[in-house]
């Protein structure tokens, strides 16, 4: 969902396996729920579908500017995909075990299932952003 761009010197290493892979294959709840359609659902694909993508990386590419135009249109955030992700949760001791379960590729469908019970990714009503009481609007004169 997003790039960090950096000069500073990296020296490049093995990726760690903690299952996310496995288990955003076994979720995609991120992809079901997105009301632009601007994840894909299915098999990761090495191919770049616009310039936010970088090509020959085998991931599920998202289509960044059709997620863009959604929040335009509405005039609002969405953020349904990080909110509703199973594996986007606090650090504490319950999550923690839940991962470890995801990290061995135990029982992912249970995982998600619990998740959404306790009522994680659910939407609460949005407000205008132009009707909240904490934005302070600046003029263009500003």
């Amino acid at each position: 969902l997003s790039k960090v761009f950096t000069n500073l010197p990296l020296v490049p290493d093995k990726p760690i396996d903690i299952g996310v892979q496995k288990f955003c294959e076994a979720c995609a709840l991120c992809a079901r729920h997105c009301p632009s359609n601007s994840i894909p659902n299915g098999e990761r694909t090495d191919e770049a579908w616009n310039e936010q993508n970088v090509p020959g990386m085998l991931k599920w590419p998202a289509r960044a500017m059709k997620c863009l135009d959604w929040w335009v249109k509405n005039c609002n955030h969405c953020s349904i995909c990080i909110r509703i992700c199973p594996w986007n949760k606090p650090n504490d001791r319950l999550h923690k075990f839940v991962r470890l379960f995801a990290e061995y590729n135990i029982l992912p469908k249970l995982v998600i299932y619990f998740d959404q019970l306790l009522g994680y990714g659910k939407q609460v009503k949005q407000i205008h952003y132009a009707q909240n009481p904490e934005v302070e609007l600046i003029s263009p004169e500003e």
